[in-house]
């Protein structure tokens, strides 16, 4: 018995010495090092083409464009082709903005998308704009390639959605793996028109239950890619455990740093970086909006999918060749740069991390060219009448070369202003009392008779956005008053408000007259009273001297919706436009 008593002792005393050294290689073992790479875009809008952007070389502006899909495409593919470990995420509202949208309804996006393959696309607000129909098409589409993520929406009763919207999806990448979670924001049915079958739900506990789930499996780094706006991000990055990076959309937030680009104003640093109530390390980013820049973050984890460090920045790509840069001659036109200067303009970029050149990609470039042809055609296209000859000036006493001396200002800028008046009214919120439309925003005259899509984007150009917020009526007056010291550009045009200016009075009190509408009445307007106000962004950013609604920018919410499709929408509506009643009155313009 005692040999097998020590025969017995002997063996578990191997086992026990090889279970240390075991355990020793085990506890001993360096964390694996695992760097991933993010590229991201969020509310591209429509955009396939470059947008317009004015730098300074040497102090001289230069125009050239930025971003677009194409030269979009073509970074992401270097990307997937450097980075061992990339994904590349959609974070909403690929749905309206552009003659792209109206046309193709989101098709042409999804080609452009297909060549870039998104590992995942959260749904954004204005993919519900046309209904579950037109959305259902696009997925069916989009998930032969990535899937379409909102752990948010309950799909049940909606049949032409149901179980085609998934909460999140897992990626393996250098033997981890990786949980996308995907949200949408809360205000959809209010702001878009998904329907009464769809039930959108607080996100907090959607997110949470995905979370759980995903570490359920040992799933340790979570990303959330979200569209509900860069504050509520960051308030859920706070507030919920378990995340690691947040790639967000919807409020179209530029964040960064552009010290080659000092006309950008970024909001935040880029990643923002927050601590949650574990006191760990969660990353937030955006990217602006309408494909002009692509997100691009590193971000290393350990072993447990906690962030252990991070680096990476928005890239702002232009043209690459001569001809993509202008610079005004001594006549002040335009022209293309001679060969020393684009060699001049090409050192700069080099020199500035935020700054590159397209690297070209001849399938998408030959892609835009596809759908860019039609989009000629339907400029032509008839989608209401004008029974009056609408023409612009930009303030009250402005001679036109047409009609003359206009003494109550534009005759469109008006109408232009009762458009987001009935935009704002129609999906945010039927209170909105007061619509102010900037003279510069508005470009040309609407002759009478026919109506063409080309005349309303002619008209107006720029791609601003309708943004909603508050303001008391003494606020409402010290931006009408600023806005008039300043006029040219800056002048205002109203709807749902009426003024009278006497600048022939000293000091700044020159109102005579400030009214607001009240049914089929106009009362005075209230200075303590709030009323709720629609503006386009270019202003709501404080821009042509409106400074005073960028100091209330945290009231502000942007609806996405572009000024030129408004107007379409609201040509449609009223069929026929006509010549505006008179809102106001300049006295002794001195012109």
């Amino acid at each position: 018995m005692r040999k097998n008593f020590v025969r017995r002792f002997h063996y578990a005393g191997l086992l026990l010495a090889l279970f240390i050294v075991v355990q020793g290689c085990t506890s001993s073992k360096a964390p694996e090092p695992f760097t991933l790479t993010i590229a991201h875009i969020n509310d591209t809008h429509g955009s396939l083409e470059p947008s317009a952007l004015e730098i300074r070389i040497n102090g001289t502006a230069t125009y050239t464009r930025m971003g677009g899909f194409p030269a979009i495409t073509a970074k992401v593919k270097q990307l997937r082709h450097d980075k061992p470990n990339f994904l590349f995420l959609h974070a909403g509202d690929v749905f309206q903005g552009t003659l792209y949208f109206i046309k193709y309804l989101g098709m042409a996006d999804l080609e452009f998308l297909e060549l870039m393959k998104p590992d995942a696309m959260c749904t954004g607000n204005h993919e519900f704009d046309k209904g579950p129909a037109v959305l259902a098409r696009f997925i069916d589409e989009a998930v032969k390639h990535f899937p379409v993520l909102s752990a948010n929406i309950s799909t049940e009763k909606e049949p032409l959605l149901a179980g085609k919207i998934k909460p999140y999806v897992i990626k393996k990448l250098g033997g981890r793996e990786i949980g996308i979670i995907g949200i949408t924001t809360l205000e959809t049915p209010e702001v878009s028109a998904p329907g009464k079958n769809l039930v959108f739900n607080d996100p907090v506990k959607p997110v949470k239950d995905a979370i759980s789930e995903l570490t359920g499996k040992g799933i340790g780094i979570i990303i959330l890619l979200s569209h509900q706006g860069f504050e509520n991000d960051v308030e859920m990055a706070k507030t919920v455990t378990g995340i690691d990076v947040v790639v967000g959309g919807h409020s179209h937030t530029l964040t960064g740093r552009f010290e080659g680009l000092p006309e950008f104003s970024p909001e935040a640093d880029y990643p923002f970086v927050v601590k949650n109530s574990a006191q760990e390390t969660v990353l937030v980013v955006q990217a602006w909006s309408k494909a002009r820049v692509l997100g691009i973050l590193d971000v290393s984890f350990d072993n447990g999918g906690h962030v252990t460090g991070y680096s990476g920045h928005p890239l702002v790509i232009t043209g690459n060749k001569a001809e993509d840069f202008r610079q005004k001659n001594a006549a002040g036109e335009k022209e293309t740069v001679s060969a020393d200067t684009f060699a001049a303009i090409s050192a700069f970029l080099s020199k500035d991390p935020v700054l590159e050149p397209s690297l070209g990609d001849a399938e998408a470039e030959a892609l835009l060219d596809k759908y860019a042809a039609p989009i000629l055609k339907l400029k032509q296209e008839v989608i209401g009448r004008n029974d009056a000859d609408l023409w612009n000036v930009r303030e009250p006493g402005d001679t036109h070369e047409t009609a003359g001396k206009m003494v109550n200002g534009s005759l469109i800028a008006p109408v232009v202003a009762d458009a987001l008046l009935w935009k704002a009214k129609t999906v945010k919120d039927e209170n909105t009392r007061i619509a102010i439309q900037n003279a510069g925003g508005v470009r040309g005259d609407i002759p009478k008779g026919d109506v063409t899509v080309g005349e309303v984007y002619e008209l107006l150009p720029f791609e601003n956005t309708m943004v909603l917020f508050d303001l008391t009526g003494a606020e409402v007056k010290e931006a009408l008053r600023n806005a008039v010291i300043r006029a040219d550009g800056a002048f205002p045009y109203t709807a749902g408000l009426r003024y009278t200016a006497d600048l022939s009075k000293t000091g700044s009190d020159f109102f005579t007259a400030v009214d607001v509408r009240s049914g089929e009445e106009w009362v005075p307007l209230a200075d303590d009273e709030t009323y709720h106000i629609a503006v386009n962004s270019f202003i709501a950013s404080g821009k042509d001297g409106y400074t005073l609604f960028e100091t209330v920018k945290d009231r502000h919410y942007d609806t996405g919706f572009m000024d030129a499709e408004i107007f379409m929408d609201y040509i449609k509506a009223v069929k026929t436009l006509t010549l505006p009643e008179t809102r106001v009155k300049v006295i002794d313009s001195k012109k």
